[in-house]
């Protein structure tokens, strides 16, 4: 037996000198290791453990800033028994000063690091808005610099099943397009962030020509307007060619293209933002070589904030998650704020009567001196003058 514990004595020697461990850490941070100054920044952790059970947590942290210890650090309590494989979303926010690194730990409960990884992050520009693809884009999207060389968007690209869980890891991008379509269905975390984040201002375009499994079963296919129940190929006269398209149900929006009495592209507003659904293949030769292609992405994508430097808001005050749109929520609230002011104006008008008539009145009789109203009462005039001026 003695060479069986010197053989495990030596092995366990070796795994101390040099940092072996049986836990496998693979790091997704952002989209494609992008992350955006201006927004949370979804981090990805995946853990495999080969060993024994493990009790302990995942460390995210963003190194690289001068922001601060703490400010952009995220923790979650993670049980690892033997032979298991599990990934979760941590969220951070990037802050003003972008990082420069990711640093990803698996600690016991004790603070002992068994596992780490770093890897190296590129910030995006604030001020260029992001459209995200799912594996790929279609490729009639219009460039992605003007003429004069100036970025108009960022591509970034996450697969389906990468797509954070929370409405809060979407706020790096402007825009999701769904083309080609994921065939899985998304489960219902995935969908619910899609709407608040839609709901925030996002716009999502997804292309509905195939009947997937993601369309026929799942919550996506509550969130779209338009719903295909069938793929039908036929001379569309818009295109003057014969193209595959998808025949379906339209639960709500407005057609912004059709052809041969069939509903080519269809837009619902959500919130402050909007889904659209091709019932035709963006990517598809018809479409592609179509001259009202170009005019019918820019409909689409019209609603991009294009964020200018020299008009642009101080992105180092924002604190951490804050809404790039803010300025429109903000109009939109509005008119809360003005009935509040008209109902403050209203009680000290209400107010006034009551002081000028008989509160005025009961003052000076209480006084004996009914001629003091040339005194009391441009005195409550004047005060409350100052205080509809106030408010």
């Amino acid at each position: 037996m003695r060479p069986l514990y010197l053989f495990m004595l030596m092995d366990a020697v070796l795994a101390a000198g040099f940092g072996r461990t049986d836990v496998a850490i693979t790091v997704l941070p952002g989209a494609g290791d992008y992350v955006r100054p201006d927004a949370q920044a979804p981090v990805l952790v995946i853990l495999e453990n080969n060993d024994e059970d493990r009790t302990g947590r995942v460390s995210v942290t963003f190194t690289g800033q001068v922001s601060g210890p703490g400010l952009c650090e995220a923790h979650r309590a993670v049980s690892l028994p033997p032979e298991s494989k599990k990934s979760l979303f941590l969220y951070l926010p990037v802050a003003a000063d972008p990082p420069t690194e990711v640093r990803v730990r698996y600690e016991t409960t004790r603070g002992r690091t068994v596992a780490e990884v770093r890897q190296p992050l590129k910030p995006l520009n604030a001020y260029v808005p992001v459209i995200c693809g799912m594996d790929n884009l279609p490729p009639g999207l219009p460039p992605d610099t003007s003429p004069d060389a100036e970025p108009r968007y960022e591509r970034l690209f996450l697969k389906p099943e990468h797509l954070p869980d929370e409405a809060r890891g979407l706020e790096m991008f402007d825009v999701i397009i769904m083309a080609p379509p994921p065939y899985l269905p998304l489960n219902t975390e995935r969908v619910t962030a899609l709407y608040e984040w839609i709901l925030g201002g996002g716009t999502l375009i997804v292309d509905a020509s195939e009947r997937t499994d993601a369309f026929r079963r799942g919550p996506l296919r509550d969130l779209l307007p338009f719903v295909p129940e069938g793929i039908d190929e036929g001379h569309v006269d818009l295109f003057g060619v014969a193209t595959p398209y998808a025949r379906g149900t339209i639960q709500r929006g407005e057609v912004l293209l059709e052809s041969n009495g069939h509903p080519l592209l269809i837009r619902a507003n959500c919130g402050l933002g909007s889904v659209a659904c091709f019932a035709v293949s963006p990517s598809s030769p018809a479409f592609t070589t179509w001259d009202g292609g170009p005019a019918t992405w820019a409909r689409l994508l019209a609603g991009i904030p294009v964020i200018r430097k020299e008009s642009a808001v101080d992105f180092a005050s924002f604190t951490a998650g804050a809404d790039r749109k803010r300025q429109l929520i903000d109009l939109v609230q509005e008119p809360q704020q003005i009935g509040l002011r008209i109902s403050v104006v209203l009680l000290l008008t209400a107010l006034y009567a009551l002081a000028v008539g008989p509160g005025d009145y009961a003052f000076v009789k209480w006084l004996g001196r009914p001629k003091a109203t040339w005194i009391t009462f441009p005195v409550l005039v004047a005060a409350f003058t100052i205080a509809a001026y106030a408010a």
